[in-house]
């Protein structure tokens, strides 16, 4: 003990010394033993809940293909549903009416391919849904394709949220020429 000072450069007496080395010892066992508890607390907790229920948003869309002479796409030639495309097998008029399914919770949109060319709709509602936004967008979202190609071929699939600048709005025609296809909203057809 004759190495040890204390800060006024005076011996530190063997009692003294085993004070300090008994409270730190002990010191340092309390922190282990508080760490160990907080350890074996953070990995043992757990929490149960069984009345919360977690439900996505679904949308989907029934679709409606009548060609100009009134004839659905289901019972018609005219229109042939494959691999998630329809094919317009002929020129002509075609009406697209697209409606919410009944299982949708959320208002929702379409993304219409019309041979790689790639639009989206307006916000389809259905009419139970009440939006202080889209009051005006209400289902069915209706337009026409007028097509002079035969075998046109349009893919629907269906997004859930709102589109800001849609391409199809409601009475919107989409004229498909050979070398381009035109959009004409409602307040632009004459």
């Amino acid at each position: 003990m004759k190495n040890f000072f204390d800060c006024k450069d005076e011996k530190i007496t063997e009692k003294a010394f085993s004070q300090s080395l008994i409270i730190s010892v002990l010191s340092i066992l309390l922190c282990l033993v508080t760490l160990c508890s907080m350890t074996y607390a953070w990995f043992t907790a757990e929490t149960t809940s069984s009345s919360n229920t977690l439900t996505s948003g679904s949308f989907d869309v029934d679709v409606n293909i009548v060609k100009a002479d009134g004839v659905s796409a289901t019972a018609s030639e005219a229109v042939v549903f494959a691999d998630g495309k329809y094919t317009l097998t002929e020129s002509g008029i075609y009406t697209v009416t697209l409606k919410p399914t009944a299982d949708a919770t959320v208002k929702g949109y379409c993304v219409v391919t019309i041979d790689n060319s790639v639009y989206k709709t307006d916000v389809i509602l259905d009419e139970d849904m009440v939006d202080e936004i889209y009051t005006a967008k209400t289902s069915p979202l209706e337009f026409t394709i007028v097509t002079e190609n035969a075998n046109t071929v349009v893919k629907l699939e269906s997004y859930w949220g709102v589109i800001v600048s849609p391409g199809i709005k409601k009475n919107t025609k989409i004229t498909v020429r050979n070398s381009y296809i035109e959009i004409k909203h409602e307040d632009e057809i004459e």
